[in-house]
């Protein structure tokens, strides 16, 4: 059950999102909270809904409560697939906090209260896809995962020439978008990973390479060099979850020539 739209929803201009438990309205392509429904449709846009009615809907579907939806706005920084039944947007999002909004000057008004002397140009990505799923209060714009997940032919005798073909074709939309600007690129993910894993390991004995990435334990030697690791990566990640963005676009910058010194 993906999308709903049985004759009491056709009645009050909704639709039933099944794999968001979320109520939509069709007049303004918002989510709205199950105590909300009455409310929303009677006032914003003057369609009968009775209480009575109200309740059917709830009662077969279970829609998210306003409490559930503070919660996922409050915890969501990113959509990993879009929610259908929402339109997708195209705006833009501020490096430094990740805020997203559709329109430039919101962005520069964003910079002005919370980023006042950083380069506004500079510390935004435009073109990202993003949805709008609530209004009033919890009014936030969600981007979208840039999930990275091109296909390429499982019997191609040459991965990474299709891999090469990938890295290519996003290098070409981000110069695109970034209009001559410094590359903001995020080329290495967990696709090439994956795939660069997959051909150096094809031919390798499965139990050695079990034994090979066990994590050391305690009283071995090599547990020390793996803690050290630990903690340098986890003090990276807090700089950049905390919003070094030197420290980000230098990392991007470095990625970006090895791997255009690997093809």
């Amino acid at each position: 059950m993906l999308i709903v739209e049985d004759e009491d929803l056709k009645r009050i201009e909704c639709i039933f999102n099944g794999i968001m438990n979320l109520i939509i309205c069709r007049c303004c392509d918002l989510a709205i909270a199950a105590e909300h429904i009455v409310v929303h449709v009677n006032g914003k846009h003057g369609i009968r809904c009775s209480e009575e009615l109200a309740r059917s809907i709830i009662s077969k579907y279970q829609p998210e409560s306003l409490d559930a939806i503070i919660a996922f706005k409050n915890i969501t920084k990113e959509l990993e697939l879009p929610v259908d039944g929402i339109p997708i947007k195209k705006g833009y999002r501020c490096l430094i906090c990740r805020h997203c909004v559709r329109l430039w000057s919101l962005m520069t008004d964003h910079f002005t209260k919370k980023h006042k002397g950083q380069n506004v140009r500079e510390m935004t990505e435009e073109g990202v896809e993003m949805q709008l799923l609530f209004g009033g209060r919890l009014r936030k714009w969600f981007p979208l995962l840039e999930s990275g997940t091109e296909s390429i032919d499982e019997q191609n005798d040459d991965a990474w020439t299709a891999v090469q073909s990938i890295l290519a074709t996003e290098k070409q939309r981000t110069m695109k978008n970034s209009k001559n600007k410094e590359d903001n690129v995020r080329l290495i993910n967990g696709f090439i990973i994956r795939t660069r894993w997959d051909i150096l390991t094809e031919s390798e004995d499965k139990k050695k390479l079990i034994e090979m990435a066990a994590v050391a334990k305690e009283k071995d030697p090599c547990r020390g060099i793996m803690d050290l690791c630990q903690n340098y990566f986890e003090g990276i990640a807090d700089n950049m979850r905390t919003g070094d963005v030197l420290l980000l676009r230098k990392i991007n910058s470095e990625g970006l020539m090895l791997l255009e010194k690997l093809g």
